[in-house]
């Protein structure tokens, strides 16, 4: 596949060609995406744990290295970086196929719309914010409880996955959407403190609406 016509879509090919032994690992992202930064790592893994987040422990093992990545952007950091036993973490490579079949459509999709653009948006201060938000969300994606409740990862995930294509393709006017999911994602969250079941009706509309 062509990564210059098709950037987003290529992203889980690039990745499943890295795997090894039937394992597609974190350090494989890593070597996949090679100096592109952290946009394609994080929005993988966003999109992995909204496509196949019901596997036990996956979403809170996922925000962990999501968390790990964002405080490296809000400190400045140009590449990211894994420990080793993080890097080691895997998922079998079937289900970042299944991924990548149920959400080649969508990203194809997607690739007609990103473009530089908004530069003030996508990089200096808006990017710190971006990172500080992805930080928050993943902290909530990770939240134990979260994973008992049905499309509740889904609403964090999404807009790390927004801010990831953002970042990715350094397009502000995704980076502007990102901001706006995030305080969805907020009130969504303040529903489920309050009232659980309203929550969970409300997300599970929010990630209809964008499927």
């Amino acid at each position: 596949m062509d990564r210059q016509q098709h950037p987003l879509e290529s992203l889980l090919d690039e990745a499943i060609k890295c795997a090894k032994d039937g394992k597609l690992s974190v350090g494989d992202l890593l070597s996949a995406y090679g100096t592109r930064g952290f946009g394609p790592v994080i929005a993988t893994l966003a999109l992995i744990t909204i496509l196949i987040g019901a596997i036990p422990f996956l979403p809170m093992v996922i925000a962990a290295v999501i968390l790990l990545m964002s405080v490296q952007l809000l400190f400045g950091k140009k590449q990211p970086w894994v420990p080793g036993a993080i890097a080691q973490r895997s998922i079998d490579v079937d289900h970042a196929k299944n991924v990548r079949d149920k959400s080649a459509k969508w990203l194809r999709r997607v690739d007609r719309l990103v473009k530089p653009r908004l530069e003030w948006a996508a990089g200096g201060v808006a990017q710190w914010f971006a990172a500080f938000c992805v930080s928050a969300l993943a902290l909530v994606m990770g939240a134990p409880p979260l994973e008992a409740i049905p499309f509740a990862v889904d609403v964090p995930a999404l807009p790390i996955l927004i801010f990831g294509i953002g970042l990715t393709a350094r397009d502000g006017l995704f980076m502007l959407v990102g901001f706006a999911f995030s305080a969805i994602a907020a009130y969504l969250c303040w529903l489920w403190l309050s009232q659980p079941e309203g929550g969970s009706e409300s997300a599970s509309l929010v990630i209809s609406m964008v499927a």
